[in-house]
């Protein structure tokens, strides 16, 4: 399971989403599928803008979701105020709107990367 923590906040602003997921499709196109899709979380919905020290808060939540087990929920978003222009077909996305239990494979390790 890869999971992508982009220092910036998916369903934020409706062009630097699509910006971004862009961005997500092109670097993972034809690497998930439906059972394993890629996991998409942000830490400015909780935290704010941190600008300098973005990427440190990145790799913060990331060492919370693997002690923990989960990828917390963003906080703006509902099941219902997903930005429908987002292509989330490309690469099987989840963008959770509730915390995400991470399941573990134990002959695949966890890897995330911090945009």
């Amino acid at each position: 399971m890869i999971f992508v923590l982009p220092t910036s906040e998916i369903a934020g602003t409706s062009l630097g989403d699509l910006i971004e997921i862009q961005g997500i499709n092109d670097v993972f196109k034809s690497s998930h599928t439906a059972d394993s899709p890629l996991l998409i979380g942000a830490s400015k919905s909780c935290i704010g803008h941190t600008e300098l020290i973005a990427g440190l808060i990145g790799v913060l939540k990331t060492l919370g979701t693997f002690t923990d087990g989960a990828v917390p929920g963003l906080v703006q978003l509902t099941k219902d105020n997903m930005n429908p222009a987002l292509d989330c077909t490309v690469v099987p996305l989840l963008i959770p709107h509730e915390n995400v239990f991470l399941k573990q494979d134990q002959t695949k390790p966890l890897r995330t990367l911090v945009l």
